[in-house]
């Protein structure tokens, strides 16, 4: 039963190296996934920032329109990876 659940051909490796208990990797998942929100918060901060301030000066170029799109993508895609990790680990 043991090598079936470490088996690395039927499982994630995110889900095999949080069945092996090691700390490093571990926390480099954790990590990792942290990124995401941040770097995905971040662009999505600067681009509502710089929309706000294109609103107030007309003669801006960028709206901010592209970091709104990154940043709402990036903080999509980390969502997800949380809730597929949290529905393999039931």
């Amino acid at each position: 039963m043991l090598t079936a659940i470490l088996d690395p051909s039927t499982l994630s490796a995110a889900v095999v190296d949080a069945a092996t208990n090691d700390p490093a990797r571990t926390a480099g998942l954790v990590i990792g996934r942290l990124l995401f929100f941040v770097v995905g918060g971040l662009l999505l901060f600067f681009g509502l920032r710089k929309r706000s301030a294109a609103q107030r000066d007309p003669a801006q170029k960028s709206n901010g329109k592209g970091l709104i799109i990154a940043g709402s993508i990036i903080l999509g895609l980390a969502v997800l990876s949380l809730a597929a990790l949290s529905g393999m680990n039931r």
